[in-house]
């Protein structure tokens, strides 16, 4: 096990914005830990499906809803790639013809979303 600290995190994830992260829980890292954990729990098995199944029901508002929380739960734990990705979702699902465009964001939600979840279930366990 490694204690969790500024240092060991940014090793641990290099593509998430760790700094970010612990500005917003108060430079603590166990919290920012805890919070990670908990994403990861929540939506390791139903993120991607249940956008999916938002999309094939044409429920463009429902999948906006869904893009614009994991928006903020990835800029939470310093996963901006992923959080930008959200972002460009939402604004498509928000348009006037939300099925323009919509292949290529959801493709790139559906890569981002599996690498950040992966990287997560791969790197949290040091920190338990």
């Amino acid at each position: 096990m490694t204690e969790a600290n500024n240092q060991t995190l940014s090793a641990a994830f290099p593509n998430f914005n760790i700094e970010g992260a612990l500005e917003l829980v108060s430079g603590m890292p166990s919290i920012l830990v805890k919070i990670m954990n908990m994403f990861y729990a929540q939506y390791k098995d139903t993120a991607v499906a249940d956008m999916q199944k938002l999309l094939d029901a044409k429920d463009y508002p429902g999948a906006s809803r869904h893009a614009h929380t994991l928006k903020g739960l990835a800029g939470s734990i310093g996963a901006t790639r992923l959080q930008e990705t959200c972002l460009n979702l939402e604004m498509i699902c928000k348009s006037e013809n939300p099925e323009s465009g919509l292949e290529p964001a959801l493709n790139r939600f559906n890569q981002d979303m599996s690498a950040t979840l992966a990287l997560l279930g791969s790197k949290l366990s040091q920190f338990q």
